[in-house]
């Protein structure tokens, strides 16, 4: 099997109040996708090369419920790893 690759690009954009999320993604935007294939043997030889549908466009939204209490736990975790002191603890 020959090598296989492509490339992707998304773009993603925070809306109403950072409460939402809209996302737009293009696969293989080079259109380079492809699957190639050599084999041979006693009495045969097989060279193929497959190109699929894959450039496609993905279009998704977010909406983040109930942030509040992620930020104060956020925050809350970030205080106690500053109060922390290695000397605190018991060796």
């Amino acid at each position: 099997m020959k090598e296989m690759y492509s490339a992707d690009l998304a773009v993603r954009r925070n809306v109403l109040n950072n409460n939402g999320t809209i996302t737009l993604r293009l696969s293989d935007i080079f259109n380079t996708q492809r699957f190639k294939m050599y084999n041979y043997g006693d009495n045969f030889t097989l060279d193929s090369e497959r190109r699929r549908t894959s450039r496609m466009v993905f279009v998704g939204f977010t909406f983040r419920i109930n942030e509040y209490e992620r930020d104060r736990r956020r925050e809350r975790d970030s205080m106690n790893d500053d109060d922390m002191d290695f000397d605190d603890f018991d060796m």
